[in-house]
Formats: C-alpha cells, sequence, structure tokens
C-alpha cells in the first residue's frame, strides 16, 4: 500500500494483522496427556475386546484430532479409529473401540497419534501415545476328524519309556522283603538291626516334558490357511 500509494490496502490489512498479533500473544499450548487401556490380553480368534483411550488437557482446547492405530490383525466393530472432541480445562474424556481379533499372534494395541490446535489454528502440535499392551491371540481348539493310521503299529513308542511303578530314585519308605523283590533293593543297615530282610520303596517316575517344535522358517499359502497357520493351530489342538 505504501509502495503504491494505496492506503486503502493498508487499512483492509490492519484487521487481519491485529488477530495475528492477538492470537500469537494469547497462545498458550496446552498439556495433553492421555492413557490407552485393554481390557484383554489373552484372547481366541473371533473374540473382542475393548480400547479406551482417556484424555486430559490442562487448558482448553476446541478441536483435538486422534487416531487409533487397528492392527492389521483386528478388525474394528463398535466405534471410530479417527474422531475429532473438544476439551475443556481439566476434563477426562473417554473414546472407547470394540475390535475382534482375526488372526493368531502377539499383536501390539493401543497406539494413538493426537493433534490439537489452539485458538484461531495459529499453533498446532501433535503427539504419538505409544502402546504398550501386548495382545496375545490363539487359535480355537479344533477337532480331529480322523486320524492317520500307522503303517506298522509296535508294542513301544517314542525314544523315552515309562518307568515302571515303583521304580525312581526319590526314597519313599521301608518294607519288609517279599519274594518278588530285587535284591539289588535290600536296606542291609535296616535288615541287620531287625534280623529279617527289608527294602527300599522309591517314589515313582512318572513326569515327563512333552516339547512341540514348529519349523516357522517357511511360509506357504494365503493367509489364514497357510501351512504354518495349519501348523501353529495343528499344535495348539495338541497341547
Amino acid at each position: 500500500g505504501m509502495t503504491f500509494g494505496r492506503p486503502e490496502l493498508v487499512a483492509l490489512a490492519i484487521p487481519f494483522g491485529i488477530a495475528v498479533a492477538a492470537g500469537v500473544a494469547a497462545v498458550r499450548v496446552p498439556a495433553v496427556t492421555g492413557t490407552v487401556e485393554v481390557d484383554q490380553v489373552r484372547i481366541l480368534e473371533g473374540e473382542t475386546i475393548g480400547v479406551t483411550v482417556e484424555l486430559l488437557s490442562s487448558w482448553p482446547i476446541p478441536e483435538l484430532e486422534l487416531g487409533i492405530v487397528v492392527p492389521a490383525a483386528f478388525e474394528l466393530l463398535a466405534g471410530e479409529a479417527r474422531g475429532c472432541v473438544a476439551l475443556r480445562a481439566g476434563e477426562r474424556r473417554s473414546v472407547g473401540l470394540q475390535l475382534r481379533a482375526r488372526r493368531w499372534g502377539a499383536h501390539r494395541v493401543g497406539t494413538v497419534a493426537l493433534r490439537w490446535y489452539t485458538r484461531g489454528r495459529f499453533f498446532v502440535s501433535e503427539r504419538i501415545l505409544r502402546g504398550d499392551h501386548v495382545v496375545r491371540v490363539y487359535p480355537p481348539a479344533e477337532r480331529l476328524r480322523k486320524a492317520i493310521p500307522p503303517l506298522h503299529t509296535q508294542v513301544f513308542s517314542g525314544n523315552y519309556l515309562a518307568r515302571a511303578a515303583g521304580a525312581g530314585i526319590e526314597f519313599a519308605s521301608v518294607r519288609p522283603f517279599e519274594h518278588t523283590d530285587s535284591i539289588r533293593r535290600v536296606n542291609w543297615r535296616v535288615s541287620t538291626r531287625r534280623q529279617e530282610l527289608y527294602v527300599n520303596e522309591f517314589h515313582p517316575e512318572r513326569n515327563s516334558d512333552v516339547v512341540l517344535l514348529l519349523d516357522a522358517f517357511s511360509d506357504v499359502g494365503p493367509p489364514g490357511a497357510s501351512s504354518l497357520d495349519v501348523t501353529v493351530r495343528a499344535a495348539t489342538e495338541l497341547a
């Protein structure tokens, strides 16, 4: 306006300049805090979980945008993953979602992105709430329709045979000798004191560990029906 001698341009720009100056002078960047809660951390495929986001602001926020990250293994049943809310000073606001698990695995849930503006939209602030909830989704129990018959039946199966009843290494008690007992089980100290044969009894060893080992180096087939999916479901059913 001064360059071209047009004072009306200066008069037209004065209100905008005053608004910008007032907005910058009165700006207060509020501190927004939030927490994320998950009602369950262990579910089966097809079951649902609830995710609740609680927001708190120290100053009024007329416009707060939030986006909740929904993992690929879940689908949104209720609520909105993206939205906009208004907060008053000191007000707690809750936003809830309901998710349904579609695939087994360990999934991190609860990451939320926040963006809020000051009055007049002169400043914008952003924050990421990292989700620290790990939801473990297990395959549902499936019934085996038909067992594969072995080619040759065997009397014993496996590399480790079960111990006979009564044999073990943990001492249980002492009893009189019977004709079916082994001489190696005779307790000579007690027998000498009692002037008759006594044998040791032991707790039978019946404990064993069964390890299911999955080969997860390859995965062939469509998601949900691949070789790894079938293997995990079979191992879960066996366990």
